[in-house]
């Protein structure tokens, strides 16, 4: 919730400077990782490794030495935090150690050699077959190389937060902090926190166009994200890093849903603040100019700009700024007429301490730099002038007086006030400026191109930027800044690839996607070729599996379609076993073959076994004598278990008059009959 109300307060100017150092004092190191360290080196050398055993003393450091041969191997390990992995190539560092610095200084074992050496640090998920290698690798020739783990998250309840450590990093990186040292634990998790929807997190911290790829692969019918929490807040979500994009297709297919779906009083999902408010944030934002003057209030403590004197400027009763030095250069912080709060840089000419010069003598600040307008000599100034300041030539600094509560100025309607005759845009007689201006309203004929993009820069996020922010222009959009130089768009064409449309598929190549593509578009890269898909090839008519993910075994295949676009259609690997077949099942049929022949060559042999059986349960001796095989045994009439009280009963003796009938005994089937039943049951098995 913190983060969120950072992103807030500093999309209207406030300061969040104290919440900011709350949220960084939540961090922690992150557990959830395996951390290496690796020295390498073309010839064989001898290594002191350098670290603290007790981090609360200052004299712990303990130093151990290691060789490593030419055959890449480390001899043993180096104390309990380094011991020995990877078939002795690496080191695995403790748990334990994860906040320690380990200092690394090698020399070559042999005097021919110039002992040369790099080293790195590496990081799996736990019990993870895949290693990932930190963006730098430190080297050097008889110096010393300093490593350390750089995996940290954002702590809440004693462990780490994942969707807490997205939102906190994705809040400070958009106000200029540094959040490399997150990515890591962000990026190797995300596979397993999938439900949090990280993707558009990770798309604006890293511009990694493979989150970008998988973001938009996550869209529902073309029209939405569901993911975690709605398909209205999971769909600003997944906007959120294209806020000044409005050639996307999927936004603009969301934009038209969200129309057709909206309620009469113009709110979605029942009127869900939440949800509403960051729809219209991450879909429509305003620019980012602050709040207009009659929702101000602005106080600066040292009563302006007085250079000898630190003082705070606060707006609405939020600390905005404090005045302080950077050598002999201040940074004042002054109210403007419209209630708004800005800063200006002077030069102390006698020193700076503590928010203030040393005396009152500066060099000289243009007008503009004090934030009031440049008009020619002779001109009524509506406010008062301020000869402190230069302008060029014989023009005059005017402080504009504050404007009446009925009147708008000029830059409250988001125009610019240019000298009368200069506007090359339309006049906008509705805002005020000093005497001798006009408002005009410069907004390019192009609705979507900022001031930002009109000077020749581009409006994006920092990871995006490999040049620096450009101060001065405040109309991008949402989160994204003025860069001066932005990372080159990625096309398909520059990476010899070829364009399939939707109804197509790349066939053997790998697909990606790129800045140029349109909706449904990807990248065949060679040497890949786009071929047509067959009509009706869904993936469940062909044994394939239409999931999010595909498990381990499978792979997916663009060949075939899913009902819902947000799946992928999982076929089997050619390297997966259970691919060829499985032949369990013929085994068995086997198996019950060979029982079904033994049982009719044994059947008098198995039947007399059974009779033998259930004689034994009944209390029966067996065969009763004079019976030869193939006789089952006789066995008294049954009757009435229960006893019977009162006399016996007298049974009468009846003499057999001729004996009884002997059974036939079976005849031996013949080895052709035998030869004809085994044949059958050969026809039976193929």
């Amino acid at each position: 919730m913190t983060s969120k109300v950072v992103l807030a307060l500093d999309s209207v100017g406030a300061n969040t400077t104290a919440s900011q150092e709350w949220l960084l004092a939540q961090k922690g190191v992150s557990t959830d990782l395996d951390w290496f360290l690796e020295i390498d080196s073309e010839d064989a050398i001898t290594c002191q490794i350098t670290y603290e055993t007790n981090p609360d003393s200052s004299l712990s450091l303990t130093d151990y030495v290691i060789n490593i041969g030419s055959d890449k191997k480390i001899d043993k390990d180096a104390g309990s935090c380094l011991t020995r992995a990877n078939n002795n190539y690496w080191f695995s560092i403790s748990p334990g150690c994860y906040d320690r610095e380990f200092q690394i200084s090698c020399d070559a074992q042999n005097s021919g050699d110039d002992g040369d050496f790099i080293s790195t640090v590496l990081y799996r998920e736990k019990n993870s077959p895949t290693f990932h290698v930190l963006d730098y690798v430190q080297s050097s020739a008889g110096g010393i190389t300093t490593e350390s783990v750089t995996s940290y998250c954002f702590i809440s309840a004693g462990k780490c937060d994942y969707l807490g450590s997205l939102w906190a990093s994705f809040v400070l990186d958009t106000v200029g902090q540094s959040v490399s040292d997150f990515l890591p634990y962000l990026e190797t998790l995300s596979s397993n926190n999938k439900n949090f929807f990280p993707e558009p997190f990770l798309y604006i911290l890293t511009n990694n166009l493979e989150f970008k790829t998988e973001l938009l692969n996550r869209i529902i019918f073309h029209k939405y994200w569901e993911i975690s929490r709605g398909k209205y807040y999971d769909s600003a979500l997944a906007l959120l890093p294209f806020q000044g994009d409005n050639s996307l297709t999927e936004k603009q297919n969301a934009k038209n849903w969200l129309f057709g779906i909206q309620q009469p009083n113009g709110c979605w999902d029942n009127n869900n603040i939440v949800s509403n408010g960051f729809l219209l944030y991450s879909l429509w934002p305003r620019d980012n100019h602050p709040l207009p003057p009659e929702f101000h209030s602005c106080f600066d403590s040292d009563g302006g700009q007085i250079w000898n004197v630190s003082g705070s400027v606060t707006v609405n009763n939020i600390v905005n700024g404090t005045d302080f030095c950077t050598n002999r250069t201040l940074t004042e912080y002054f109210c403007k007429a419209d209630n708004r709060s800005s800063s200006i840089d002077v030069l102390c000419t006698d020193g700076c301490l503590e928010g203030a010069c040393l005396t009152n003598n500066i060099g000289n600040i243009t007008c503009a730099q004090a934030g009031f307008d440049c008009i020619s000599a002779g001109t009524f100034c509506n406010g008062t002038i301020e000869s402190s300041y230069v302008c060029s030539g014989a023009d005059i600094c005017c402080n504009p007086a504050p404007p009446d509560d009925d009147e708008i100025t000029c830059s409250e309607l988001g125009d610019t006030c240019v000298p009368e005759g200069t506007c090359s845009g339309t006049l906008n007689t509705e805002g005020t400026c000093s005497s001798g201006q006009v408002c005009c309203d410069t907004t390019p004929s192009n609705n979507n191109e900022t001031e930002c993009e009109l000077a020749g820069y581009t409006c994006t996020f920092s990871s995006a930027c490999t040049g620096s922010f450009v101060p001065g222009y405040d109309d991008c959009p949402g989160i994204q800044k003025c860069c001066d130089i932005a990372t080159e768009k990625i096309t398909c064409s520059r990476l010899n690839g070829i364009i399939c449309s939707d109804n197509q598929f790349c066939s053997g190549g790998n697909s990606i996607s790129t800045d140029d593509l349109f909706h449904d578009q990807t990248c065949c890269l060679t040497p890949g070729t786009c071929e047509t898909r067959t009509v009706g090839a869904t993936c469940e008519d062909n044994l394939g599996i239409c999931s999010s993910s595909c498990a381990e075994g499978y792979s997916p295949d663009s060949a075939y379609t899913c009902s819902n676009p947000a799946y992928f259609c999982c076929m089997e690997s050619d390297d997966n076993p259970s691919a060829n077949g499985s032949y369990w099942w013929i085994w068995v049929l086997f198996a019950l073959v060979i029982i079904v022949v033994v049982g009719i060559l044994y059947r008098d042999k198995i039947k007399e076994f059974i009779q033998k059986s259930k004689a034994r349960r009944s209390g029966g001796g067996g065969i009763f004598p004079g019976r030869g095989p193939g006789f089952p045994p006789r066995f008294p009439p049954s009757y009435d278990r229960n006893p019977r009280i009162g006399a016996p009963i007298q049974r009468k003796i009846i003499p057999q008059e001729r004996p009884p009938e002997r059974r036939p005994i079976p005849k031996p089937k013949s080895p052709k009959e035998l030869d004809e039943v085994l044949k059958k049951l050969k026809e039976i098995g193929k």
